[in-house]
């Protein structure tokens, strides 16, 4: 019986209807014998992410769609489609076909838009095959279906297929830390770590996609490594960044450089994804100081000095300090005073004046200055000033703060009652001085021999003859 237009429209209708029907009851294998064992879908070199059940693609970005069959593939496509079944009119927000043609010469196409597929993922392996597929970024993000088709491309009803997640993509980095700060002794060759404190910079990657890292520096590049970069960072992974900077035998000084941490999306499809092409950087902050632990360091290009920025004393203790000058010009050196009473001041170990004129400073090398210095006063702040001038227009000052601590409680009646004892101590070492002089000299007066008196003389009586020392008669001659 000869079938009219309208019963062909009619039975092609129903057809349609089953096949699209067909879809959400896939059978284990297809008409030619194929059976999809197993399916993974992912971002090369990441591992397959799910929403529920559902893997997940996400927009504008390359994904790998890696099959397992029954038996070596010849012809195989996956239709990508979002609805109840396949739309009557197709574009990039609701269709995508992807095809495998083994004798064909360009084997595997995206006849639709012919840009979606990425032939450098694709590859067959026996009875696996692998798919490098795509989607528009700017697509539908819902729930699609994705089937799996035979050789012969028209049983759809008869393929495998199973709901997909479409995701947006988003890219962003994260950085906490950033500031890194190192140093080394005045020459002294070496590798300066940041690890274990010198700061750090952990990167996160906040979005979907992987991303890129590059890491530049603003100088001095090569002499810093990044510790722990990586070539990839992946959606939700972060790293702990540290670095290394390799420092010659320097004189003093210091170096200030900044880094740039770039945020790159990868795999991400050329055309349709221009957001996805923008970077996300964030910044790192190096300083290097080349000088003397616990001094303040003092950079002002062609001059360098180091010195101490505070120290304490007891009220009555001494201090030494010492400061040391670098660089490449002639400078005039002052050192000058406030509460504080400068003793004394060696310049390599030869003693100086106060004002030096005309010091050749040198990279290689540098001077020592020693200083010694008492307190005036008592609980106050003191200071040594050194002042050096001549290289530009006005002369640059630089300070150490002195805290000078207080007398003690009750100071003041020890030292008077120390006084006190001191001058009873010598009156009494006095008078037992005069009292055994005194004692003395009384014995020996006592055993000294009495003078002989002469007995009264009567009157008439004669009076005896006296001889001198000679047995002479007084008055003789």
């Amino acid at each position: 019986m000869k079938l009219n237009g309208e019963v062909v429209r009619r039975f092609g209708a129903i057809f349609l209807v089953a096949m699209l029907v067909g879809f959400f009851f896939p059978p284990t294998t297809t008409t030619q014998g194929y059976a999809v064992q197993q399916m993974s879908i992912h971002i090369p070199g990441e591992a397959p992410r799910f929403s529920g059940n559902n893997p997940v693609i996400v927009a504008g970005v390359w994904h790998e769609v890696e099959l397992n069959l029954s038996q070596a593939p010849v012809n195989i496509t996956l239709i990508l489609y979002h609805g109840i079944g396949i739309p009557t009119t197709t574009n990039t927000t609701n269709y995508y076909e992807y095809r495998y043609r083994s004798l064909a010469a360009d084997k595997w196409t995206d006849p639709e838009y012919a840009m979606y597929v990425n032939d450098t993922l694709c590859k067959v392996d026996g009875t696996n095959i692998t798919f490098g597929i795509g989607l528009d970024q700017n697509t539908t993000f819902d729930h699609w279906k994705l089937a799996v088709l035979d050789d012969t491309g028209a049983s759809i009803n008869e393929g495998y297929q199973k709901n997909i997640w479409i995701e947006r993509p988003k890219t962003g980095l994260s950085m906490s830390g950033g500031d890194f700060i190192l140093s080394a002794e005045p020459f002294t060759a070496g590798n300066l770590s940041s690890y274990p404190n010198g700061g750090h910079a952990l990167v996160s990657n906040m979005g979907n996609v992987p991303l890129r890292m590059p890491v530049t520096f603003s100088s001095w590049a090569d002499r810093i490594t990044v510790v722990n970069l990586t070539q990839k960072l992946s959606p939700s992974e972060s790293a702990n960044l540290h670095l290394i900077f390799q420092a010659d035998s320097w004189s003093p000084r210091k170096l200030s450089i900044s880094g740039t941490v770039r945020g790159e999306a990868m795999y991400t499809i050329p055309s349709g994804t221009v957001s996805l092409t923008s970077n996300y950087e964030t910044t790192l902050n190096l300083r290097v100081k080349i000088g003397r632990s616990d001094y303040e360091l003092g950079d002002m290009g062609n001059v360098r000095i180091q010195y101490m920025k505070s120290a304490s004393i007891e009220h009555n203790e001494t201090i030494e300090l010492d400061v040391y000058l670098s660089g490449t010009t002639t400078v005039d050196f002052k050192l000058t005073a406030n509460m504080m009473t400068i003793k004394g001041i060696t310049q390599d170990n030869v003693s100086v004046g106060s004002s030096i004129t005309d010091l050749a400073l040198g990279e290689d090398s540098e001077y020592h200055f020693h200083i010694v210095a008492d307190p005036k006063k008592t609980n106050t702040k003191g200071f040594i000033n050194y002042e050096i001038s001549g290289f530009q227009v006005e002369p640059v000052v630089f300070s150490t703060e002195i805290s000078i601590g207080p007398k003690p409680p009750g100071y003041h009646e020890e030292e008077v009652v120390s006084k006190t004892v001191a001058l009873v101590f010598m009156l009494l070492t006095v008078a037992l001085i005069g009292g055994f002089m005194g004692y003395y000299h009384f014995i020996g007066r006592k055993r000294l021999p009495r003078e002989h008196k002469p007995e009264p003389q009567q009157e008439g009586e004669k009076k005896p003859t006296r001889l001198s020392r000679r047995g002479k008669k007084e008055g003789d001659k």
